[in-house]
């Protein structure tokens, strides 16, 4: 059997080092043992991967973020300058925003200035007038919209007080935010907004405060413009019910938004021994890092089958988070897989290792292995492959992991050598150009990347994110692009990245990070090579463009300022073109479907018209026996008791060559 060789290691990313990576592993299992089997080699036609980059599992999910919405309700919002009262623009502006929440956000309300009136001889109590109308927590849309609709104005302005308010039911832990309506000045301080702004950025809570100035004033700008800065976020302006409705979606929606993870969600293994089994999709589960400088986090196991005539890819991505502050440098982070057999007598090699870096410096990338079937070595049975997985960095802290896992069939010879042969970036190949710009909104994440073709498209995003796109791309075709940047629109020596990822998410090392700032507007291109099947035989950078599906394009923009603030949009322009012949290739395409749930102690996943209980003894016999690091000695005919005295030594000699490795 032709087997094509093992794709390159992930690129490191050019003199940066790193902040986040990691990666968990898991493989495919097909054929009969494989809820849905008659999926399990994964086949997609290329007339299934359409040009309007159509793809299963399309729309996004939301993120890991959470968002409390804070509500002027003071009297100044009878004011009715708007057509209606403000306070009337403000809860259409709010109902609105429920009804546009993806279901499961993470979203609380609360009001100020709602319950207590605006007495002089009332201040005291109208100062703690702070009421919670919906919890922080998956979003009751009918129940909130109730709460809303039910608001009145009638106190003071007591945002200080609101902020802490905010800030307690969003807790301790993830990503959280704080949106803030006023049309006007605290009336209440002490204690002073913009102090306690500053008090929650110097405490490190992990907490960004965005606010909304509706009809505001000199004053009242300068006020929330401070409470804005002083954890990074954003201050804008509203004039009117659509503004104001318009602002408070695009904060919300930016707050909960983090990278959106799918897939089906597992534990791994410990050992060899209790590695679960996994089918063909997409997976999530979790890896702790190294508890110091050096060294390595707990392993975790996966285990798989590999189907006749097949190849695995094993593709795993470490979700990054943004770090808060950017005054705390970069933490090195890194993501190693390893191929592995429970049975000591097959030699399987191969291992891949990533590094990320956050901070918005780049985008995240995957760890990828390429691990042939061994069919010709009899001690290599199809069910006894293993991955292990290892954070590296000094980070206890436990990350997600996506797992990609897929079976390739592999071409026969003759389909091989009728492919074309390796290629690179033509000489004379045209540059990208950039028409009239299409309005995009590019997702958060691989699993929520924005359709794309050939065209110009116009989209913005704040340090410390990125956003990525799906287009694509046939045998024999490659992406030409071209970013264009104008000067930085908060004035500072800001980090532009423009980078490109393949079907199974793999990024060459090549990529478009430059430095702008205020001034003229700049242009970067980036070429790929042509997608071959054969480019798997050329260098790392020829194998990453050797399969064709959706490829991906990912823009990043830095985070590395300490005194200015970060929640400023910065423009750009994406040009995009496919350039190439189409060039015979396999129809085979990965797909992107959540993998069937795993199958538990070395048992792949059952079909379901099969028992779960009807178990190989042979096989699980056999997997136990290489999970203990069986050396492979010859059972002497003789008795109980001399197999089990070898057993105990072939174990004892093994762990001890192997001493410091993964757990098995």
């Amino acid at each position: 059997m032709s087997v094509p060789p093992r794709p390159p290691t992930t690129s490191t990313g050019r003199g940066l080092t790193a902040v986040i990576a990691v990666l968990c592993l898991c493989a495919l299992i097909a054929g009969a043992g494989l809820a849905g089997a008659p999926r399990v080699l994964g086949q997609q036609t290329p007339s299934d991967a359409s040009r309007d980059g159509s793809s299963p599992g399309d729309g996004p999910a939301p993120g890991d973020g959470s968002v409390a919405i804070v509500i002027d309700a003071s009297s100044s919002m009878l004011e009715a300058d708007v057509g209606s009262t403000r306070l009337a623009a403000a809860q259409s502006a709010a109902r609105e925003l429920v009804d546009s929440l993806p279901e499961g956000a993470r979203v609380g309300m609360l009001a100020y200035g709602t319950e207590e009136s605006d007495a002089s001889d009332n201040r005291d109590a109208a100062c703690r007038d702070v009421v919670t109308l919906a919890p922080v927590q998956p979003v009751d849309k009918a129940a909130l919209t109730d709460r809303i609709d039910g608001l009145t104005a009638r106190g003071y302005t007591p945002i200080g007080n609101a902020l802490l308010a905010a800030a307690e039911e969003l807790g301790d832990e993830g990503e959280r935010s704080i949106v803030l309506v006023s049309d006007g000045l605290d009336t209440c301080a002490p204690p002073d907004p913009c102090e306690v702004a500053g008090d929650l950025a110097g405490a490190g809570v992990d907490m960004t405060v965005h606010t909304v100035g509706f009809l505001v004033d000199d004053a009242a700008r300068a006020q929330l413009e401070c409470i804005a800065g002083a954890t990074g976020g954003r201050f804008t302006e509203a004039s009117d019910a659509a503004s104001l409705s318009g602002q408070l979606q695009f904060l919300t929606r930016r707050g909960i938004e983090g990278y959106q993870t799918r897939g089906t969600p597992f534990e791994m293994g410990l050992t060899l021994r209790d590695a679960p089994m996994l089918g063909e999709g997409l997976y999530l589960s979790e890896l702790t890092g190294a508890a110091m400088s050096g060294g390595r986090g707990p392993a975790g196991h996966l285990g798989f089958e590999i189907p006749d005539g097949h190849i695995a890819h094993v593709s795993a991505t470490l979700i990054p988070p943004v770090d808060p502050d950017p005054t705390s440098g970069v933490t090195a982070a890194g993501l190693r897989i390893e191929a592995d057999h429970v049975a000591e007598e097959c030699r399987v090699t191969g291992s891949d290792t990533s590094y990320e870096v956050g901070g918005g410096w780049k985008s995240p990338g995957a760890t990828h292995l390429v691990i042939p079937a061994t069919e010709n070595e009899p001690a290599c049975s199809p069910d006894g492959y293993r991955v292990i997985a290892q954070r590296t960095g000094v980070s206890a802290s436990e990350l997600e992991v996506e797992v990609l896992l897929q079976f390739e069939p592999v071409p026969s010879d003759g389909e091989i050598t009728g492919y074309p042969a390796v290629q690179s970036v033509p000489a004379d190949a045209p540059a990208p150009d950039f028409g009239a710009a299409v309005p995009v909104a590019g997702g958060t994440s691989f699993n929520g990347a924005d359709a794309v073709g050939p065209g110009t498209y116009s989209d913005a995003l704040v340090p410390g994110e990125t956003r990525f796109y799906r287009v694509p791309v046939e045998w024999g075709e490659r992406l030409a692009l071209g970013l264009r940047v104008p000067g930085s629109v908060r004035g500072a020596l800001d980090h532009i990245q423009l980078e490109v990822a393949n079907p199974f998410r793999v990024k060459p090392s090549t990529a478009v990070r430059t430095t702008f700032e205020d001034g003229p507007e700049e242009v970067f291109l980036l070429d790929t090579i042509p997608v071959q099947y054969r480019n798997r035989d050329g260098d790392q950078e020829m194998s990453v463009q050797s399969q064709a599906g959706e490829h991906y394009i990912m823009v990043s923009l830095n985070d590395g300022s300490n005194s200015l603030p970060r929640g400023i949009e910065q423009p750009f322009e994406l040009a995009v073109a496919i350039d190439g012949e189409p060039a015979p290739g396999p129809d085979w395409r990965p797909v992107f479907e959540d993998g069937p749930e795993p199958g538990l102690g070395g048992v792949a996943p059952t079909a379901p018209d099969q028992d779960p209980t009807a178990v190989d003894d042979e096989s699980v016999e056999a997997a136990d026996e290489g999970a203990d690091g069986g050396a492979g000695w010859a059972w002497i005919a003789g008795g109980v008791l001399v197999v089990a005295l070898a057993v105990v030594v072939g174990v004892a000699l093994v762990r001890g060559r192997r001493g410091g490795g993964a757990g098995r």
